[in-house]
């Protein structure tokens, strides 16, 4: 069924997320300044990037942070949050983009590591 000109469906521009998924979505442009600000200086640029963009709430963030702070190992973090609701996958990406930003950090300028 065709959609109809008068009634076009309205545009997305985050959804907004906790640990176990989507709560509501917006459809008007917000800030993700305030979530990148808390995520960055912990995480990643990358990260706080992402969870900015994905519309996750300061509780979530600072969850996570706790979390990233708390876990010695990639699998405690992933159980940790996993454990929470947030979906295994979405965490390896996660915890990919701050491990992006950390591998990066270690760099020389000729390309070898520390």
């Amino acid at each position: 069924m065709p959609v109809n000109e008068a009634e076009p469906s309205p545009i997305i521009y985050e959804h907004v997320h906790n640990l176990c998924g989507i709560l509501s979505s917006n459809h008007i442009p917000t800030s993700t300044t305030l979530i990148q600000n808390l995520a960055h200086p912990h995480l990643s640029s990358l990260a706080s990037r992402y969870l900015g963009s994905h519309g996750y709430r300061t509780e979530d963030v600072n969850f996570i942070i706790s979390a990233y702070r708390c876990t010695h190992t990639s699998e405690q973090f992933i159980t940790m949050l996993s454990s929470q609701g947030m979906v295994v996958n979405e965490v390896k990406f996660l915890l990919s983009l701050i491990d992006l930003q950390d591998w990066q950090n270690t760099l020389t300028t000729d390309g070898t590591t520390y």
